[in-house]
């Protein structure tokens, strides 16, 4: 059953088919994700339309992107292999933000690439 009001984020994670295609699995030990959508503008303005838009451009949107960013802890028994050579490889793969919960909505990138790994260590 879909999940109603509002989503505790604690529920929202990052799953990917980067292990086994066809299988989404949840980037372990997740403490954030986020997902982050832009349109490119693309002027319109001709010759026609300098002075009656009052000396305001016009725009009509182009090409969409998106970005999904995850920040998690890191354990041994978590193979991050399968990101990396997806990164390395320059591979797609499937990726969702989403809930576990059956029925609730989703956004999904048919085709991703992972553009970014990065790994620290801070103290604690």
């Amino acid at each position: 059953m879909p999940s109603t009001g509002i989503i505790n984020g604690h529920d929202l994670r990052v799953y990917t088919d980067a292990a086994t295609p066809s299988t989404d699995v949840a980037i372990a030990k997740a403490t954030e994700c986020s997902i982050s959508m832009s349109a490119q503008m693309r002027e319109v303005a001709h010759k026609d339309t300098s002075g009656s838009a009052g000396g305001w451009k016009e725009v009509l949107p182009g090409q969409k992107s998106a970005t999904i960013t995850c920040s998690a802890l890191y354990a041994e028994s978590d193979d991050l292999e399968d990101l990396f050579d997806n990164f390395d490889n320059g591979t797609s793969c499937i990726v969702e933000f989403k809930t576990a919960t059956s029925g609730d909505k989703y956004f999904r990138a048919a085709t991703a690439y992972i553009t970014s790994l990065e790994q620290n260590a801070p103290d604690n």
